[in-house]
């Protein structure tokens, strides 16, 4: 009879969670219709400590009517409607669902039963309390993790499981919002797993002015002495044009509240956890701020130790362009210095390599008053508080008056090879040997000038040659400017000077 299927349901059920978990199960009506439709109503999953985990009004579900009578339960079609879901993590950080955790974590492979069925969920609610963390801090526009509302939790899935080593699950779509007004407008995907080898045709991801896609991704697990050996897995990722506008996740990061406009980019990843290559990456951001390049990084599983190799085919920015930069993703008003501005727009191509902490900058900066050459060493130390910069810098050309119009210089044409040590204090220390071919002052040129010192933010240390045809100077001393306090002790030697 009808009645006995539904009690058969209830029970199964019941007895089955109860005796596997130790938890409480409760529903309090079960329908059956034709075309094996079984309706399930206020269903109430607790803990075993009695704590709520689930409150769903209304189950609706296709289920096979001959493993029933059998006392077997074999579901097709599960849609679930206005569901409730509670997580939630004690003082001491255990979360309330660690005891079905605990059961699926016995490290023993699980044999299921071959099934294939779609899942929905209508209008749910998940409620997610971290009572070690700081969960009473609810503020408005702002998304705490330690007190999670997400509402409107809309979803349909398919999932194929097949003899223990085939998995296909399709995410039709997946849309909610939380309550700080954080919008997640889509998530698509596919999934299809095949003993060893994982792959993902596509998966897509929407907020409301934000769209990331991936085209395909590969993952090939390798095995050692039968268990996953994660750090010889491969991986591919096909990254098509993507963009991204920061202020979508301004309820994460409150500093991008205004920061509307998109970055755009796409890229190829490939590699394991032992050396990762990024190739093709683009990145545009507004009109001007472009990137081109190509990375490497060896042990990227250990930033502080990884080994970064970048070619950068091209970096373009302007003054304007940083700024607004710099300004959204800090969510402060941000001026650079007025002559930046008239660098114009710069281009800059060359290969950075290196540690992250300890890195090697070789390259080209092209602007509008010249091309500058670059072979540095740039090394961090005390937690980014101070910064060492070796090597050389050089021009054939930089027109100064562009930039310093009122400076009296013009064109200058220089090679240095300097080391500087600058803290974030703004203290630094400069030990320099700068060789001027020429340059320009008050329309006359000068030639064959050479600087060697030591420079401190109020004091210089150090040997000035000039051997011009109309000046032949020797300098040799100290000149310093400590609280208004002038101080020169030098030696100089003048001959050949045409003053004229």
């Amino acid at each position: 009879s009808i009645n006995k299927v539904q009690n058969v349901v209830v029970d199964y059920l019941t007895d089955f969670v109860g005796e596997k978990t130790g938890a409480k199960l409760d529903i309090k009506h079960v329908s059956l219709s034709f075309f094996n439709t079984v309706n399930i109503d206020s269903v109430r999953f607790y803990s075993p400590n009695d704590e709520k985990i689930a409150v769903i009004p209304h189950i609706h579900t296709h289920v096979s009517l001959l493993e029933l009578l059998k006392g077997n339960v074999k579901v097709s079609r599960l849609d679930i409607f206005d569901p409730e879901f509670c997580l939630q993590k004690d003082s001491l950080g255990v979360l309330n669902i660690q005891f079905l955790i605990d059961i699926l974590n016995t490290g023993q492979e699980i044999s299921l039963p071959d099934m294939s069925i779609k899942l929905s969920i209508v209008n749910g609610k998940l409620e997610y309390v971290d009572k070690a963390g700081n969960y009473t801090d609810i503020q408005p526009d702002i998304m705490n993790f330690a007190n999670l509302s997400v509402n409107n939790i809309n979803t349909g899935v398919v999932f194929d499981y097949v003899g223990d080593s085939i998995i296909n699950l399709t995410l039709s779509y997946l849309n909610c919002n939380e309550r700080s007004g954080f919008v997640l407008e889509n998530i698509t995907a596919k999934l299809n797993k095949n003993t060893d080898s994982f792959s993902i045709p596509y998966f897509k991801i929407k907020l409301p002015e934000s769209k990331f896609e991936i085209d395909s991704c590969h993952i090939d697990l390798q095995r050692k002495e039968g268990k996953i050996d994660w750090k010889n897995t491969d991986l591919s990722v096909m990254i098509p044009q993507s963009f991204f506008t920061p202020k979508d996740i301004k309820q994460i990061v409150p500093a991008f509240k205004n920061a509307n406009v998109p970055i755009i980019f796409s890229s190829l990843l490939s590699g394991n956890s032992s050396f990762l290559k990024l190739d093709n990456l683009d990145v545009q951001y507004g009109d001007v701020i472009t990137v081109k390049t190509k990375l490497d990084v060896t042990n990227p599983a250990d930033l502080h130790n990884a080994f970064f190799n970048c070619n950068i085919d091209k970096v373009k920015f302007d003054k304007a362009s940083l700024q607004d930069l710099i300004a959204n993703m800090s969510g402060k008003a941000f001026v650079l210095p007025e002559e930046i501005g008239r660098l114009g727009v710069c281009n800059y191509s060359g290969n950075i390599s290196g540690f992250f902490s300890n890195l090697v900058l070789y390259g080209n900066l092209t602007s509008a008053i010249g091309q500058v050459k670059t072979d540095v060493a740039l090394q961090v130390e005390d937690d980014f508080k101070t910064f060492f910069v070796n090597g050389k810098i050089g021009s054939s050309k930089l027109n100064l008056a562009k930039i310093l119009p009122q400076s009296g210089l013009g064109t200058i044409a220089f090679n240095s090879n300097s080391k500087v040590k600058y803290n974030t204090d703004k203290s630094f220390f400069i030990s320099t040997d700068i060789n001027v071919n020429h340059f320009s002052y008050k329309g006359y040129t000068y030639h064959d000038v050479e600087v060697k010192g030591d420079i401190e933010p109020n004091s210089f240390f150090g040997k000035i040659f000039v051997h011009d045809q109309n000046c032949n100077l020797a300098f040799n001393g100290h000149v310093s400017n400590i609280d208004h306090y002038k101080q020169f002790d030098f030696e100089a030697e003048v001959a050949d000077l045409a003053l004229n």
